[in-house]
This record gives structure tokens, sequence and C-alpha cells, in this order.
């Protein structure tokens, strides 16, 4: 049988990445005045949760910390080890019609990306779990090999040891006044950097995590 949207999860995917778009475009509509970006350190305690899969919470905690200015080092330690990416912050502050009674706030942006060695779902297990579900139509379909694999890396063990893979980390924060931080987003991405036989040449898991911040 062909792989049905159903199947490979579209739903959640899209409505993942639409958040995604959202936010990216709601900051650009408020950050209208620069504001200087002071030495600090963020952090966010979340709960692990790959897109298309069911929220972990029994995998152990996430935790993301930000050190640093403009250019500092955002790190993620977690059930799957640690990553410390290169990492830059900036702020910015606007006023919107409608939002904090008119008066200004802030909009922090935090991206941080680049190669580390962490654990992974089995890379075999998820290419034979959507080689399966592509067939027999779907098996050249870039696209549908894409969202399959949101279905099957929840199914997928996890792999025995540590591999290379290109993580990226992206957090958006908003405050009202200070010490009033709420989350507008988090997203991260890991691709295994050894290649797959999948449409694509590649596998990329997607995470939202459910986070909570703490600000120190």
């Amino acid at each position: 049988m062909g792989l049905s949207i159903r199947q490979v999860g579209f739903g959640k995917a899209v409505a993942a990445m639409q958040k995604v778009t959202l936010t990216i475009g709601f900051l650009a509509s408020v950050w209208l005045l620069s504001a200087p970006a002071g030495a600090e350190t963020i952090a966010l305690t979340c709960t692990p949760h790959d897109v298309g899969a069911p929220t972990d919470a029994a995998a152990g905690a996430l935790t993301l910390s930000y050190a640093g200015e403009a250019a500092g080092v955002l790190t993620v330690n977690g059930p799957l080890g640690e990553m410390a990416l290169p990492a830059t912050k900036e702020t910015r502050e606007g006023v919107v019609e409608g939002v904090n009674d008119g008066k200004p706030y802030t909009v922090t942006g935090i991206r941080g990306s680049g190669p580390v060695v962490v654990l992974m779902p089995d890379k075999s297990a998820i290419e034979a779990c959507v080689t399966d579900k592509l067939k027999p139509d779907g098996a050249a379909d870039a696209d549908l090999a894409f969202m399959a694999v949101l279905s099957c890396t929840g199914a997928a063990a996890q792999g025995a040891n540590p591999v290379p893979v290109i993580a990226s980390v992206e957090i958006a924060l908003t405050s009202t006044a200070p010490g009033q931080w709420e989350i507008l987003t988090v997203y991260m991405k890991r691709t295994f950097a050894e290649p797959s036989k999948l449409p694509g040449g590649k596998i990329t898991i997607e995470s939202d995590p459910r986070c909570e911040i703490g600000k120190n």
C-alpha cells in the first residue's frame, strides 16, 4: 500500500512549521528599535518532544542555557548528551498596538548551530521504517520521505553510541517587564552527518520541546 498523508503525520508537521513561520513573522513585525544585548545567562528547562511523536517526559529533562552577549555559547544537556553550539543573541524593543497596553517590550532571539556528537535514534531502523512506508509509489519522493521520518523516529530504538550530527537550535522570548519572560518558540533540528539512502539523502529530526524559563 502507498503512503498516505495520515500515515506520515502531515498535519503535525505542517502545524509545527506554521508555528515557526508565524513566530518569525511576528518577530519581524516588532523588531523596530535595536537594544543592547548585555552579558547574562538565559536558561530553560524542557520536556523533550520530537515533531510527530508523543511528548516524552520519561526521557528526562532537557536544559538549554545561553551565556554571552551578542555572541556566546548555547549549551544543551539532556538524554542525548551535551551540545555546545556557537550562538548569537539579538534583542529588539518594539511597540505594537494592542500588545502590552501599547508600551514598549523586548523580543530576544537566540540561534546556535554546529557539528556535535550525540545519541540519536538508530539510523538503520529509521531508514527501514521509512522505506516500508514509502512502498511502492512514494519510493523516490523526498517530501514523503521527510514526513515519514516524523512517524518512524518515535518507533526507532535509541542508538547504542553517539554519532556525528549537525545541530541547530532557535529560541525566541518576549518580555513586557523586567523578569517577566514568555517563550515564543524553541525549535531544534538534528541532522545525521552520515548521508542516507532515503530520497533527499539525509535524515533530519525536528523538535519543539515544551519549556519553562528561568533567568539568572
